[in-house]
């Protein structure tokens, strides 16, 4: 399997940001680059391609991170908004030129996606920092990206290109966009993905069984 560095990630974030984040925000990205790091993790290659973020954000900007302070805040604080934060942090990001390591051997077997789901939503402040459909939805975008096509990933990413038909939602939205538009807040958001993903899975046990 082919794994994207993260110097690849970055640069292809840079060219369609909305291919891969719900947002062009530096906290939507990091989001998506926490779901990396697990999926690395279980794929035993957890330090592969990784550049110390948090440490590079601090000598440019010559701030540190504190545990109320993450490099996205700073970051933040140094930009004109949100929007000016995500180009600066991009440029700084792909200016760092790291080579490109091998790609790993035999990565190892990730647990189902429906497990890591459910330790989600049993601990939503573990994984996103707080209960959010957006939040998850550039978590997951991270996760499956990087574990790539497999049998197991391709039930999860059948059920969210499903969610529009689901919400009988015919406008082309994305799924997190979708369930926003319907449910409003962001927590009710995330209780809405689980409530239909158990739904269907019933659904799919009902039809086999």
């Amino acid at each position: 399997m082919a794994v994207m560095s993260l110097g690849e990630l970055f640069a292809a974030v840079r060219r369609q940001p909305l291919a891969f984040l719900t947002s062009r925000r530096v906290g939507c990205l990091s989001h998506l680059l926490t779901g990396r790091d697990l999926a690395l993790l279980h794929l035993g290659i957890p330090g592969w391609g990784d550049i110390p973020i948090a440490e590079r954000v601090e000598q440019h900007y010559r701030e540190s991170t504190m545990p109320w302070r993450g490099w996205v805040d700073i970051v933040e604080f140094f930009a004109d908004d949100e929007w000016d934060a995500f180009d600066r942090f991009l440029d700084l990001a792909c200016s760092w030129n790291d080579p490109v390591p091998a790609q790993p051997d035999a990565p190892a077997a990730p647990p189902p996606v429906a497990s890591l789901l459910d330790q989600i939503e049993r601990r939503p402040a573990m994984f996103l920092g707080q209960k959010s459909g957006l939040r998850l939805a550039d978590f997951l975008r991270g996760y499956l990206l990087t574990l790539g096509a497999s049998h197991d990933t391709a039930e999860l990413e059948r059920f969210v290109a499903k969610i529009p038909a689901l919400c009988e939602d015919t406008t082309g939205r994305p799924w997190f966009r979708v369930l926003r538009f319907r449910h409003g807040p962001d927590d009710e958001t995330f209780d809405e993905f689980f409530r239909l993903w158990k739904l269907e899975r019933a659904s799919g046990a009902s039809s086999t069984g």
